[in-house]
Protein backbone atom coordinates (compact mmCIF):
# COMPACT_ATOMS: atom_id res chain seq x y z
CA UNK A 1 0.00 0.00 0.00
CA UNK A 2 1.02 3.37 -0.46
CA UNK A 3 1.96 5.87 1.96
CA UNK A 4 2.40 9.65 2.37
CA UNK A 5 4.28 12.05 4.72
CA UNK A 6 5.58 15.41 4.69
CA UNK A 7 8.99 16.66 5.64
CA UNK A 8 9.20 20.29 7.02
CA UNK A 9 12.69 21.30 6.17
CA UNK A 10 14.23 25.05 7.09
CA UNK A 11 15.15 27.35 4.30
CA UNK A 12 18.95 26.71 4.63
CA UNK A 13 18.29 22.38 4.63
CA UNK A 14 16.68 23.09 1.47
CA UNK A 15 19.33 25.09 -0.17
CA UNK A 16 22.19 22.64 0.96
CA UNK A 17 19.97 19.20 0.58
CA UNK A 18 22.00 16.43 1.72
CA UNK A 19 20.99 13.71 4.28
CA UNK A 20 18.44 13.94 6.94
CA UNK A 21 17.26 11.55 9.52
CA UNK A 22 13.36 10.78 9.23
CA UNK A 23 11.03 8.43 10.61
CA UNK A 24 8.80 6.96 8.49
CA UNK A 25 5.49 6.37 9.41
CA UNK A 26 6.12 2.48 9.27
CA UNK A 27 8.18 3.55 12.08
CA UNK A 28 11.78 2.80 10.86
CA UNK A 29 14.39 5.25 10.86
CA UNK A 30 16.44 6.02 7.53
CA UNK A 31 18.13 8.96 6.51
CA UNK A 32 16.58 10.64 3.29
CA UNK A 33 18.79 12.15 0.80
CA UNK A 34 17.67 15.70 0.49
CA UNK A 35 18.34 17.10 -3.12
CA UNK A 36 20.35 20.43 -3.17
CA UNK A 37 18.11 23.41 -3.64
CA UNK A 38 14.72 21.57 -3.43
CA UNK A 39 11.66 23.77 -3.59
CA UNK A 40 8.70 24.31 -1.51
CA UNK A 41 5.97 21.44 -2.71
CA UNK A 42 8.41 18.84 -4.00
CA UNK A 43 7.13 15.16 -3.79
CA UNK A 44 9.64 12.21 -4.07
CA UNK A 45 8.68 8.25 -4.01
CA UNK A 46 10.40 5.86 -2.08
CA UNK A 47 9.87 2.71 -3.62
CA UNK A 48 8.89 0.04 -1.63
CA UNK A 49 8.97 2.54 1.64
CA UNK A 50 5.14 2.27 2.36
CA UNK A 51 2.97 0.20 4.29
CA UNK A 52 2.89 -3.58 3.58
CA UNK A 53 -0.68 -4.88 1.86
CA UNK A 54 -2.46 -8.22 3.22
CA UNK A 55 0.50 -10.63 1.14
CA UNK A 56 3.42 -8.63 3.08
CA UNK A 57 4.58 -6.46 -0.23
CA UNK A 58 4.91 -3.35 0.79
CA UNK A 59 3.91 -0.29 -1.18
CA UNK A 60 5.81 3.13 -1.80
CA UNK A 61 6.14 6.09 0.38
CA UNK A 62 5.97 10.04 -1.04
CA UNK A 63 7.44 12.14 1.13
CA UNK A 64 6.18 15.95 0.29
CA UNK A 65 8.63 18.60 0.86
CA UNK A 66 7.82 21.40 2.69
CA UNK A 67 10.31 24.40 3.37
CA UNK A 68 10.56 27.43 5.67
CA UNK A 69 10.47 30.98 4.62
CA UNK A 70 13.65 33.10 5.58
CA UNK A 71 13.54 36.02 7.52
CA UNK A 72 15.33 38.05 4.63
CA UNK A 73 15.31 36.14 1.43
CA UNK A 74 12.05 35.12 -0.79
CA UNK A 75 12.62 32.67 -3.01
CA UNK A 76 10.71 32.60 -7.11
CA UNK A 77 11.60 29.08 -8.83
CA UNK A 78 15.21 29.46 -8.09
CA UNK A 79 15.89 33.14 -8.12
CA UNK A 80 15.95 34.61 -4.45
CA UNK A 81 15.26 38.37 -3.62
CA UNK A 82 16.08 40.78 -1.16
CA UNK A 83 15.54 44.09 -0.76
CA UNK A 84 18.16 46.40 0.11
CA UNK A 85 17.94 49.96 1.93
CA UNK A 86 19.84 52.87 0.47
CA UNK A 87 20.27 56.84 1.52
CA UNK A 88 18.87 59.10 -1.32
CA UNK A 89 21.68 61.11 -1.84
CA UNK A 90 23.78 56.97 -2.53
CA UNK A 91 20.78 56.69 -4.87
CA UNK A 92 21.62 60.20 -6.68
CA UNK A 93 25.77 59.47 -6.61
CA UNK A 94 25.87 55.67 -6.94
CA UNK A 95 27.07 53.52 -4.17
CA UNK A 96 28.30 49.89 -3.61
CA UNK A 97 26.89 47.58 -0.91
CA UNK A 98 28.25 44.58 0.24
CA UNK A 99 24.97 41.92 -0.32
CA UNK A 100 24.12 38.89 1.67
CA UNK A 101 23.85 35.85 -0.10
CA UNK A 102 21.74 32.83 1.09
CA UNK A 103 25.00 30.72 1.60
CA UNK A 104 26.37 33.03 3.55
CA UNK A 105 28.69 35.14 1.14
CA UNK A 106 28.66 38.60 1.04
CA UNK A 107 29.35 39.87 -2.72
CA UNK A 108 29.65 43.55 -3.81
CA UNK A 109 26.88 45.05 -5.34
CA UNK A 110 26.94 48.36 -7.39
CA UNK A 111 23.96 50.74 -7.32
CA UNK A 112 24.42 52.73 -10.02
CA UNK A 113 23.77 57.07 -9.65
CA UNK A 114 20.70 57.71 -10.11
CA UNK A 115 18.32 54.62 -9.14
CA UNK A 116 14.92 54.38 -8.61
CA UNK A 117 13.11 53.27 -5.48
CA UNK A 118 11.33 49.76 -6.34
CA UNK A 119 14.18 48.96 -9.36
CA UNK A 120 15.78 45.63 -9.31
CA UNK A 121 19.23 45.09 -9.68
CA UNK A 122 20.27 41.14 -10.82
CA UNK A 123 23.17 39.35 -9.56
CA UNK A 124 23.65 36.61 -11.95
CA UNK A 125 24.13 33.17 -10.92
CA UNK A 126 23.97 34.45 -7.00
CA UNK A 127 20.40 32.28 -6.60
CA UNK A 128 19.63 28.74 -5.59
CA UNK A 129 22.32 25.82 -6.86
CA UNK A 130 20.22 22.66 -7.92
CA UNK A 131 21.39 19.68 -9.93
CA UNK A 132 20.11 21.57 -13.17
CA UNK A 133 22.32 24.95 -12.87
CA UNK A 134 21.81 28.14 -10.61
CA UNK A 135 19.32 30.59 -9.82
CA UNK A 136 19.92 34.69 -9.70
CA UNK A 137 19.91 36.80 -6.56
CA UNK A 138 17.49 39.63 -7.57
CA UNK A 139 18.11 43.27 -5.15
CA UNK A 140 15.16 45.24 -5.02
CA UNK A 141 16.70 48.83 -4.03
CA UNK A 142 14.25 50.61 -1.21
CA UNK A 143 15.36 54.62 -0.82
CA UNK A 144 15.03 55.99 2.67
CA UNK A 145 14.44 60.16 3.21
CA UNK A 146 16.18 61.73 5.78
CA UNK A 147 13.66 63.45 8.04
CA UNK A 148 15.49 65.07 10.75
CA UNK A 149 17.62 67.61 8.50
CA UNK A 150 18.18 70.88 9.98
CA UNK A 151 16.93 74.13 8.38
CA UNK A 152 19.78 75.44 7.06
CA UNK A 153 20.74 71.89 5.20
CA UNK A 154 16.69 71.64 4.02
CA UNK A 155 17.41 75.06 2.84
CA UNK A 156 20.83 74.26 0.77
CA UNK A 157 18.98 71.11 -0.33
CA UNK A 158 16.26 73.71 -1.89
CA UNK A 159 18.46 76.24 -3.40
CA UNK A 160 20.32 73.10 -5.12
CA UNK A 161 16.84 71.28 -5.78
CA UNK A 162 16.00 74.65 -7.66
CA UNK A 163 19.11 75.48 -9.55
CA UNK A 164 18.81 72.11 -10.78
CA UNK A 165 15.46 72.41 -11.94
CA UNK A 166 13.94 69.65 -9.45
CA UNK A 167 11.77 71.91 -6.88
Amino acid sequence: DTAETTLRLSFQEALEGGRKPVELPTGESIRLKIPQGVRDGTKIRLRGRGQADPTGQRGDLYVTFQVGDHPRFRRKGDDIHLTETVGVFEAMFGTERRIPTPYGQRIKLTIPAGTQPGEKLRLKGQGVKTDDGQGDLYVKIDITIPNDLTDAQRETLRTVAEEADLA
